[in-house]
């Protein structure tokens, strides 16, 4: 009964870590070791590439070769990566990534964002709400939702829509992260004289 007990243990110890963990902003996501979600074949994906140990510089190397570009680290093993048309997921294995999730809607929210918890300075006296969000090189065409759109630097842009475009925002393919504006500050030395 006890070797029974034991083995059950050791096998449920390794069913549970068949899942690897996504840790961004939005919150943690699981994904199943060895899958490779939503790779595109006519266009390049943006995603997260997750290895099951710490990532080496040949792990780097590996996907540079196949012309795979790495952007930033996410913890526990994994990176923002952009694969280029024609990857496959065979050629991920062989590059030794464990598993690979493009981008999701939800994923792309800043934390407070994905919970509905939009910060009282976002919110315009419209009712529109302000965001920024962050651009693939690919991106060309601005969302006819969208008002008032700025670029920024890199990338980058700044509009208001409503709280019900929030999600058409995020299902855009070429847009990777939405975060609300960033909280006004204050003038500094405002109660001092210049001469």
């Amino acid at each position: 009964m006890k070797r029974f007990l034991l083995i059950l243990i050791t096998a449920f110890s390794f069913t549970a870590n068949a899942q690897l963990k996504l840790k961004l902003k939005s919150g943690t996501y699981e994904v199943k070791e060895g899958s490779f979600l939503q790779i595109q074949s006519n266009a390049p994906t943006y995603g997260v590439a997750i290895w099951n140990h710490a990532v080496s510089v040949e792990d780097k190397k590996a996907l540079a070769e196949l012309g795979i570009e790495l952007y930033h680290y996410l913890p526990e093993n994994a990176f923002e990566v952009r694969l280029p048309i024609g990857i496959e997921a065979r050629d991920l294995q062989n590059a030794g990534v464990e598993s690979f999730t493009a981008w999701t809607p939800r994923m792309k929210l800043d934390g407070p964002l994905s919970i509905g918890d939009i910060p009282s300075w976002a919110i315009l006296n419209s009712g529109e709400i302000a965001v920024q969000f962050s651009t693939t090189k690919e991106f060309t065409n601005l969302p006819s939702f969208a008002k008032q759109v700025k670029p920024l630097i890199d990338g980058w842009y700044s509009t208001t829509l409503k709280l019900s475009d929030l999600e058409k925002l995020a299902k855009q393919p070429n847009v990777i992260f939405i975060q609300a504006i960033e909280e006004p500050g204050s003038i500094e030395n405002f109660n001092s004289r210049s001469s």
